[in-house]
């Protein structure tokens, strides 16, 4: 089997993906630290609120990855 070469759109079409699966991974990673934030909010004992608003941005963040996964960029 020989080397593969890639055409100019094969180039951008990969460098897209990329750029797409590190904003994934920057969001995901935005989640965890959410996730950080909401446990330690509720061991400390933080109003509801404050913990419901941390829950919010998470599933915020959560919808996000999902239409990105599924090629729906918002």
């Amino acid at each position: 089997m020989g080397p593969t070469s890639f055409t100019a759109a094969d180039r951008e079409a990969l460098h897209g993906l990329l750029g797409l699966y590190e904003r994934e991974r920057a969001m995901y990673a935005e989640i965890l630290e959410l996730t950080r934030r909401q446990v330690n909010a509720v061991r400390s004992g933080h109003d509801l609120e404050d913990i419901r608003e941390i829950f919010e941005r998470q599933r915020r963040m959560l919808d996000l990855t999902a239409r990105l996964e599924t090629g729906v960029e918002g």
